[in-house]
């Protein structure tokens, strides 16, 4: 034996293109990649790490991403296409890195935190927010106090400002022109406090307290130095300044950014900042851009292309995009004549009816095609979801709400009746949910004396109902009132076995019970004599249907097979959909306005959040002006719009209705 590690042999077929083959020629240093959509961006990062591994230890080489299902996907891959590896990548989202670095060999106590410190999770950082919004701001819509609110508590964060700094900032100047900080300072000390005293730290900690680490502790900085020969960094369009600070703690040199600058569209909610990958890629001797594209049709990347050199050629709009058009690959795209159009409609009502009948068209084609429909917010993805269901056209809504999870909202509904039969609204929308799962035959009529029945449907015999399907939807509701004083979590689980057979459904069946468990164990105090049974729990799950996400949660897809999807439309938000393609793509709703995509800076209102914000940076001279803010956010609604064109693999379908006197689409 002579000490020296011997590498994987590992055969891997692939053949890069030529705009590919640069990233496969790296040895050493720091390389930027930027790939237009549809580069093959995921597999020359595959080949690339397969290769890295027959340089370096496999354990010495950290490729970072920012979701759990991007780590998993390039993990899953790797191991498809390396069978029987004996070590392993790390490969981990950049928070897990943190909290590493936080946890091992006890780096917390060093920040003054207990061992046993935990994680204020998406669920509980909203009942602290719920409390605090009840306390300071109750006159305020809860909605927006939980995003502006929550922008501003991880500005302050990333930027590491106390809150006597902020308050010397504000010593003898104008209460009223800073009335923004002024009052939320206060709601901040009292977030810590609540925080401190329960022993946890939020998800801007873990990056906040991790960087701190490596900066005054060189010994640590040191050894995460020595632990990674590489590091390659995914989506870095979507990075924070504190981000890309802790990769650059920990890199020795040979760092890897990979990503599209023309798809940052996470700065409006997040602390992503794309000039800091643009300015990366611009002093990087080491850059590829991978421009060439299989995936779309002609009239597709062409649109995209003109885009872009439209916003170009205009001197408000110059800036919103890197100048990188997607290239064709010979022989490999799509061949289709007329795969765009752009209609405009008198009404939003029209417009659609139009849709309707076109997606209507494309199912009765035969060729089953993927049809994806891209909106703006959540809200315009459940309004254009009922519609199309009312239509008779089977849907998949990935709102990112909560309470439009499908297993959460049949529990849910369970639960109400269970809870309160003498309400017939709980009944008819349990009645609206056996009936999208086909649990239950209906029709038109049935539905129609629900809608009408004026004394609790309870309290019908069975003989009293005109329709079978009424009797037996009946006889489900007391078989399961009968069972009702059993456990919360029992129940569900019980809920889920008796009417779902699929693993996906049963799964998430599951995870609602533990989330319940979990919830009636936190809050139960026998000692005080608080004891949570089912009223508590609907309360709870009502909280949780308008929550846009649970960190620590992930429900299962509720299609088990990709090729299911086609059978369905799905709808999401164009954010959602980064990442995806479909065969086709509706983009309605591209008109100007404040709720849509205001591309006019005139039509873009600076709000109390990008007030209390710009207030927060201007602490630490950080702060804009507000014609800066108004041209950041109409780049942004710029490079959403190019994002949801080029997720159009065969066709594209773009709408507006003549709502607003200023319609960009028109050009």
């Amino acid at each position: 034996m002579t000490g020296k590690q011997t590498k994987p042999e590992i055969h891997y077929d692939f053949v890069p293109r030529p705009d590919q083959k640069p990233v496969l020629d790296y040895v050493r240093g720091e390389m930027a990649i930027s790939a237009v959509p549809g580069a093959g961006k995921t597999k020359i990062l595959e080949a690339l790490i397969i290769k890295l591994m027959q340089i370096t230890d496999p354990e010495r080489l950290l490729v970072l991403t920012y979701m759990d299902s991007a780590a998993r996907n390039i993990r899953d891959r790797i191991n498809n296409s390396c069978e029987k590896l004996a070590k392993f990548p790390c490969i981990s989202t950049i928070h897990s890195l943190a909290m590493s670095i936080i946890r091992d060999n006890d780096h917390s106590a060093r920040l003054n935190l207990s061992s046993d410190f935990q994680i204020c999770d998406d669920a509980f950082r909203y009942r602290i927010m719920t409390e605090l919004y009840n306390l300071f701001m109750p006159q305020t819509n809860i909605g927006t106090f939980m995003n502006d609110v929550g922008a501003a508590i991880s500005t302050i964060k990333q930027l590491g400002i106390p809150v006597d700094e902020a308050k010397r900032f504000l010593t003898g100047k104008q209460a009223q022109k800073y009335s923004e900080l002024v009052d939320f300072l206060p709601l901040y000390q009292e977030y810590e406090r609540i925080l401190k005293s329960k022993n946890m730290i939020d998800f801007d900690d873990i990056l906040v307290f991790s960087v701190k680490l490596l900066k005054e502790y060189p010994e640590i900085q040191d050894y995460y130095r020595q632990k990674f020969d590489y590091i390659m960094e995914d989506e870095a369009q979507d990075s924070s300044a504190l981000q890309q600070e802790l990769l650059s703690l920990i890199s020795r040199g040979n760092l890897i950014r990979c990503g599209d600058p023309n798809q940052a569209i996470t700065s409006s909610f997040s602390a992503s900042e794309v000039d800091n990958f643009k300015s990366f890629i611009k002093k990087t001797k080491n850059t590829v851009q991978m421009t060439g594209s299989q995936r779309c049709a002609k009239g597709v990347y062409s649109l995209a292309n003109e885009l872009i050199d439209w916003a170009e050629a205009r001197e408000e709009l110059r800036g919103a995009f890197a100048v990188s058009h997607i290239q064709p690959v010979p022989g490999a795209n799509p061949d289709i004549k007329n795969s765009v159009s752009v209609d405009i409609y008198r009404t939003q009502q029209e417009e659609k009816q139009k849709v309707l009948e076109e997606i209507i068209k494309f199912r009765k084609s035969g060729e089953r095609l993927s049809i994806g429909v891209l909106l703006r917010s959540n809200k315009a993805v459940i309004d254009w979801a009922n519609f199309l269901e009312e239509a008779g056209v089977s849907c998949i809504c990935y709102s990112d709400t909560i309470g439009q999870k499908k297993m959460f909202r049949f529990i849910k509904s369970w639960l109400e009746v269970l809870n309160n039969p003498w309400n017939n609204r709980y009944i008819k929308d349990l009645y609206r949910d056996f009936s999208g799962e086909n649990l239950i035959k209906t029709d038109f009529d049935s539905k129609h004396y629900l809608d009408k029945l004026g004394s609790p449907f309870i309290y019908f015999k069975e003989n009293d109902l005109p329709h079978d399907s009424l009797k037996e939807f009946r006889q489900h509701i007391l078989k399961w009132l009968d069972k009702s004083d059993m456990s919360v979590e029992n129940l569900i689980n019980e809920l889920g076995e008796s009417y779902f057979t699929g693993v996906i459904d049963r799964s998430n069946t599951r995870i609602i019970s533990l989330m319940v468990e979990k919830y009636r164990n936190n809050e139960t105090d026998t000692e005080k004599n608080i004891v949570i049974t089912l009223p508590e729990v609907v309360e709870y799950l009502r909280e949780l249907a308008q929550r846009k996400r649970l960190g620590d949660i992930r429900f299962f897809e509720e299609i088990e097979k990709n090729e299911h999807r086609n059978d369905f439309v799905q709808l999401m938000t164009v954010h959602k959909a980064k990442g995806l393609e479909f065969d086709v793509v509706f983009l309605p709703e591209i008109q100007e306005g404040m709720f849509y995509y205001p591309i006019n800076a005139d039509n873009i209102d600076i709000g109390d959040r990008d007030r209390l914000i710009n207030q927060i940076r201007q602490v630490r001279n950080k702060h804009i002006s507000a014609e800066e803010i108004k041209r950041q956010q109409v780049h942004e609604h710029l490079r959403l719009i190019y994002v949801g064109i080029t997720r159009a693999k065969l066709y594209l379908r773009m709408s507006a209705a003549e709502i607003c006197d200023k319609n960009w689409v028109k050009e």
